[in-house]
């Protein structure tokens, strides 16, 4: 049982105990982003609306804007590369990046420990939503998220959504019948 627990523990210490994170490492010290990486960043919540910013390792970025509503969601495909869509949602941008761009996005990850979920700092007011960092690699996924009204203090996870909202300021826009006038990345997202 001593020699698990030390096993475990020098995993740990290497940083490769988790899945994610042992993905990302093989990723950066390969110099390459794998195709199949996705990068999800969503703050919205029903009452508030919001916005899910989705990147992926061959570059192809989706934004999806959400309207405040207070109906349930849907399960209905279409809005984002993850198939998920809700009520309210509506994509605003469809482009892409080179994946080369994704490199410094990668150190970031391993930096902050994207995929370790931290404890919160109390109780959050009744008013707040979450804001969600999601990562799949390689057949493995992770999520972290943190209370809105604690991004700032924390800044941790800010950090990845300042990482992406810097992205969208180089992606170029993709032509999309299915998106309408989503060739333009809205002013609102890339001053953000």
């Amino acid at each position: 049982m001593r020699v698990l627990a030390l096993v475990l523990l020098s995993l740990t210490a290497l940083g490769c105990a988790d899945p994610v994170a042992g993905r990302i490492a093989d990723a950066r010290d390969a110099g390459r982003v794998p195709a199949d990486l996705v990068v999800t960043w969503d703050d919205h919540a029903a009452a508030w609306g919001g916005r899910r910013i989705e990147v992926r390792g061959d570059g192809a970025v989706v934004v999806t804007r959400f309207r405040p509503t207070l109906l349930p969601a849907s399960g209905a495909p279409e809005a984002s590369l993850g198939q998920e869509s809700r009520v309210g949602a509506e994509v605003v941008f469809r482009g892409a990046v080179d994946p080369q761009q994704l490199l410094p996005l990668l150190d970031l990850l391993a930096e902050i420990d994207a995929w370790d979920q931290r404890p919160s700092r109390g109780a959050p007011p009744l008013d707040t939503a979450r804001a969600t960092l999601s990562l799949r690699i390689g057949g493995a996924q992770s999520q972290a998220w943190e209370y809105s009204s604690d991004l700032l203090t924390a800044h941790r996870l800010i950090r990845a959504r300042d990482a992406l909202t810097t992205l969208l300021s180089h992606a170029h826009a993709l032509a999309s019948p299915s998106v309408g006038d989503a060739a333009q990345l809205p002013p609102d997202l890339a001053a953000e």
